[in-house]
């Protein structure tokens, strides 16, 4: 899986992409230097995920968006969670994708992530914060289940829906609610 920022790079994916178009919030300072990261996973397949690091070079704002275009090698259940950090905070981003084509995506970056809500600092609030651009409310297209978008341990930084599974060592680090038996599949 290959992460392109902007149609300029020439991605290529074959029938089967997705295009984050990320918003920040009013309150937001994501301008040039801030980072983002974007993690993701497809839910159907036992191979780890993809992390991907950018540096701004432009401005994030409401009407402003960065473009991310991910190719992907076929159709699935993605999770995708997006952190960008600047001198504001952390604001954060988690979506729950099934992928069958070509898809596009409009996500609004929430922030900045308070000690109050995100208290082990792994960028996983406790409680789901989802919100479509121009919207108070909790609630967006694409939300995933509390299972993948909130934190099931902020006493833990290593526990969290972004997690790699570590297979039967009776934790459950992604916070499926089963730890991963080696043989690939997971029990209960």
């Amino acid at each position: 899986m290959a992460l392109c920022v902007g149609s300029a790079l020439g991605c290529e994916a074959d029938g089967y992409g997705l295009a984050l178009h990320l918003y920040a919030d009013a309150a937001a300072d994501l301008g040039e230097g801030s980072a983002v990261v974007v993690q993701m996973k497809d839910l159907q397949s036992r191979e780890g995920g993809t992390r991907v690091g950018i540096l701004l070079e432009q401005d994030i704002g409401p009407a402003d968006p960065l473009d991310v275009d991910v190719p992907l090698n076929g159709g699935g259940y993605y999770h995708v969670h997006v952190v960008a950090t600047s001198p504001a905070g952390r604001f954060v981003a988690t979506r729950c994708y099934h992928i069958g084509g070509e898809y596009d995506s409009e996500v609004l970056l929430v922030g900045p992530l308070g000690d109050d809500e995100d208290r082990d600092g792994d960028s996983w609030p406790a409680e789901e914060n989802c919100r479509e651009r121009g919207s108070s409310e909790v609630g967006c297209t694409d939300q995933c289940p509390t299972v993948r978008a909130a934190d099931c341990n902020e006493g833990e930084s290593d526990l969290n829906p972004g997690a790699p599974e570590v297979c039967d060592d009776h934790i459950d680090q992604d916070c499926n609610s089963v730890d991963a038996i080696c043989d690939g599949e997971d029990e209960g």
